[in-house]
């Protein structure tokens, strides 16, 4: 049975999904010959990470990243069965939502595109991050979420 608040959750997670999705194919159009530049700070560069994020355990070796992307999956599939059963006990799941939507979403890629499609680069001067994407502030921001939980409401 669907209650409110699971149908919330499930409708945060699809929309976090969605957005990921539109950013990406966006994301293919504009900055597939060339880099887009939004101003100094923020340009689209596209990318096809074959690792996890910021390119860690990146890898032209198939075999590494089918292991790679292996992994990711099973730990996505692992985090699903701890959220769900934290949900069951009543708590507060927006950070595994976000981690897990955000997860599903990368994973579609690693099957579609044989890479994660990472495009938005931010920079300063000579100094730039990571290239990412909408799918990765999920992770990352889910994750803040459940640590700021740890330690200050449980």
């Amino acid at each position: 049975m669907i209650t409110k608040k699971s149908f919330l959750y499930l409708f945060f997670g699809t929309l976090l999904f969605c957005i990921d999705r539109v950013s990406k194919a966006i994301a293919l159009r504009w900055c597939a010959e060339e880099p887009y530049r939004v101003n100094s700070f923020i340009s689209g560069e596209l990318v096809f990470n074959r690792g996890i994020m910021s390119g860690m355990l990146h890898s032209a070796n198939d075999t590494i990243f089918f292991l790679v992307s292996l992994m990711i999956i099973c730990f996505t599939a692992v985090f699903g069965f701890y959220a769900y059963k934290s949900y069951q006990e009543g708590r507060i799941i927006i950070g595994q939502v976000c981690v897990i939507f955000g997860s599903l979403s990368n994973i579609v890629d690693r099957i579609v595109y044989g890479g994660v499609i990472d495009f938005i680069l931010l920079s300063y001067n000579s100094y730039s991050w990571p290239i990412f994407n909408v799918a990765d502030c999920a992770i990352v921001g889910g994750v803040a979420i459940m640590i700021i939980q740890e330690l200050f409401y449980d």
